[in-house]
C-alpha cells in the first residue's frame, strides 16, 4: 500500500467522520471507483493523460455530481497534488477505516452457483451471529466446487464445499485397512 494513499484515506475518513457523513462517503467513493474501473478510456483521460487540471476537475464534478461537497473537495485536491491516480488506493483505505469504525468484517462466499439474495442474507446472518460483527460477503462462483459453500473472512476460510467433504472422504478411504 502507498503510503500517500493510506495517509490520504485516513484523511479524508476523519473529516468524513467530522461531518457525520462517513457512509454517504463511502457509498459515492465506491460507485466513482467502480464507473472508473470499469472504462479503460476513461482511467487513461482521468489518471494518465497530459489533460489539463482544469478539464480533470470538470470530468471529475460531472462524474461526482450529487456526491457530498467534502468529497468532491478532496477529488480537487488530488488533482491539484497529482494523487488522482491512487483514487483505488485511497478508497481501499477509506473503506476499512469506514468499516473498523462500524465493526464491519468484509468477506466473500464462494459457491457452485449463482447465491440468491435470501440465501446471502441468511449466510450474512450467521456468519455475523458467529464472528460477533456485523459481516458483509460478496459473492463468487467456482463450479469446480460441486455443491455448498467456502467463506472467506479476514484470512479464515470456512469450507463447506461438496469439492472438500469429497477430499476428506477420499482421504479416509484410502486410509482403511482391508
Amino acid at each position: 500500500m502507498n503510503k500517500a494513499a493510506s495517509v490520504y484515506g485516513k484523511v479524508l475518513f476523519d473529516l468524513a467522520l467530522e461531518a457525520a457523513i462517513v457512509e454517504a462517503v463511502a457509498s459515492d467513493l465506491d460507485t466513482l471507483v467502480k464507473e472508473i474501473n470499469s472504462n479503460s478510456r476513461a482511467q487513461e483521460i482521468l489518471y494518465h493523460s497530459k489533460l489539463p487540471k482544469t478539464d480533470k476537475k470538470n470530468i471529475f464534478k460531472k462524474i461526482a455530481a450529487g456526491a457530498p461537497e467534502l468529497l468532491i473537495h478532496f477529488l480537487m485536491l488530488l488533482i491539484d497534488k497529482n494523487r488522482i491516480e491512487m483514487l483505488e488506493e485511497i478508497a481501499s483505505v477509506y473503506r476499512l477505516a469506514v468499516n473498523n469504525h462500524l465493526s464491519i468484517l468484509e468477506g466473500s462466499v464462494t459457491s457452485a452457483s449463482v447465491l440468491e439474495q435470501s440465501q446471502l442474507v441468511k449466510l450474512n446472518q450467521l456468519f455475523s451471529q458467529k464472528l460477533g460483527k456485523k459481516v458483509c460477503l460478496s459473492p463468487k462462483v467456482d463450479l469446480s466446487l460441486i455443491g455448498g459453500y467456502r467463506v472467506s473472512i479476514a484470512g479464515q476460510i470456512y469450507d463447506n464445499s461438496i469439492k472438500l467433504q469429497l477430499k476428506e472422504m477420499t482421504k479416509e478411504l484410502m486410509n482403511v485397512n482391508l
